[in-house]
């Protein structure tokens, strides 16, 4: 519209285009007006950062889509096995580089693409991107990370993670 003579443009499109105009406005204002709302909550940024984390190396093994209610529920309980959090991004990476031969075994036995998981509907948080962040606490902090899921998810699921992992608890 910009390049056309407002006269060139008939009034109806013209109207529609300022009401999309507006509504972009609007957009952004909610937009930005939730993001510092948001900010309020820092345990709500330290998970969306920890989960973001995770999601990117996972998709490095599958592409499968998780389902994030879930993701959202374990990671708030897996922050609370993670000392500095902050930092823990750095970790799990160097983690997930060092036993990456390891992730690729358990994704490919119990992952979203498995038998395991395929038919018999089991194993559901290794198709679950904060399985990468389970698997770690299984290896580098077990006792705590079984001491806090007992308490608030099903401990079958952690059984089966564990399973998955080749550890015992």
């Amino acid at each position: 519209m910009y390049k056309a003579e407002a006269s060139a443009v008939p009034s109806d499109v013209r109207r529609s285009l300022y009401r999309l105009i507006a509504l972009i406005e609007l957009y952004d204002l909610e937009v930005r007006r939730g993001v510092e709302a948001l900010a309020q909550y820092p345990d709500v940024a330290l998970s969306n950062q920890l989960l973001g984390e995770a999601e990117h190396h996972f998709r490095t093994f599958t592409e499968h889509e998780p389902r994030r209610d879930l993701s959202e529920e374990v990671v708030d309980v897996l922050l609370k096995t993670i000392p500095e959090p902050s930092t823990y991004p750095d970790r799990l990476s160097a983690f997930t580089e060092a036993r990456r031969f390891d992730l690729e075994r358990a994704y490919e036995d119990y992952g979203p693409n498995s038998d395991h998981f395929l038919l018999y509907g089991r194993y559901i948080l290794a198709s679950q991107p904060e399985s990468l962040i389970i698997f770690e606490r299984l290896t580098n902090a077990k006792m705590l990370l079984q001491g806090r899921w007992v308490d608030e998810l099903p401990g079958s699921m952690l059984d089966d993670m564990a399973e998955a992992w080749g550890v015992s608890l």
